[in-house]
């Protein structure tokens, strides 16, 4: 048996739609940390707030600045420390699209690094990353996936097994 838990990295996606909320609600679940150690890629003052939506209080809550200083038995957030965030229920903008490609390239680099084992996102909004500003991803295979990225996100890591990539219409 593995000493250490698999760490899972989880992209909090388009912060105006509903990331924030599934991440929290899943994180909430009892005994999640004893499975996993989660490393969340987002803006803290929105994870707080889903929190507080949710009605959910954390008492592992790990702030770090890299994937790295994960700690097991925590629920692990990197904080993106995202500017320009006003957040607009069910309305994707570029602030939200930038915000989605920036938690997905950080959370790209730490698989990258073998920081994370598996990575995990919250619904991205194609209209927001493809808004001017945004920077320009799709997950969409057409599109070519991340901008100067290789192959990492459609291929397996190393020692993997099983790979699953799903596409949507």
């Amino acid at each position: 048996m593995m000493d250490e838990k698999i760490r899972v990295g989880i992209t909090h996606g388009d912060f105006n739609g509903i990331g924030y909320e599934v991440i929290v609600k899943a994180l909430a679940a009892d005994g999640i940390t004893e499975l996993m150690t989660p490393v969340v890629f987002c803006d803290r003052r929105l994870f707080d707030r889903a929190c507080k939506e949710a009605g959910v209080q954390f008492q592992g809550l790990n702030i770090i600045s890299s994937a790295e200083d994960a700690e097991d038995g925590a629920v692990n957030i990197v904080d993106l420390c995202l500017q320009d965030i006003s957040v607009t229920p069910g309305q994707p903008t570029a602030a939200s699209g930038a915000a989605a490609v920036k938690a997905l390239e950080e959370a790209v680099s730490a698989v990258s690094e073998n920081d994370i084992d598996v990575l995990v996102t919250a619904p991205i909004s194609k209209e927001a990353v493809l808004f001017p500003g945004a920077y320009g991803i799709s997950q969409c295979p057409r599109r070519g996936g991340v901008q100067g990225a290789d192959d990492t996100l459609r291929r397996p890591a190393p020692g993997c097994t099983r790979h699953y990539a799903s596409r949507h219409r």
